[in-house]
């Protein structure tokens, strides 16, 4: 599972076990299932500089997950390219065989 954009309230809810909606559903069973996940964070960078985002990181890589962030770009944690995300993809399931 690719969560891209991962949001500031999506990652915490993952890292919280919290599943009211289908995508927070969807990531709570790939981690209960020890599924290959990786989340992509897009959000302003106050948020992740958040004293929890690097407790929730940790917490969700204890689990298997796995995160991409990009450089900080006008304040922003943006998406990287399509072409880095595959090659972080790819490079995943390689290690999971």
């Amino acid at each position: 599972v690719v969560v891209v954009p991962a949001t500031w309230n999506t990652i915490s809810k993952s890292a919280l076990g919290l599943s009211d909606n289908v995508v927070a559903l969807l990531i709570s069973s790939q981690l209960g299932k020890k599924g290959a996940i990786l989340f992509v964070p897009a959000m302003n960078s106050s948020l992740q500089q958040h004293p929890l985002f690097e407790n929730y990181r940790e917490k969700l890589e204890s689990w298997g997950a796995r995160f991409l962030i990009s450089e900080e770009e006008e304040g922003r944690i943006k998406v990287p390219t399509p072409e880095t995300i595959a090659a972080q993809v790819v490079q995943i399931v390689k290690t999971k065989r």
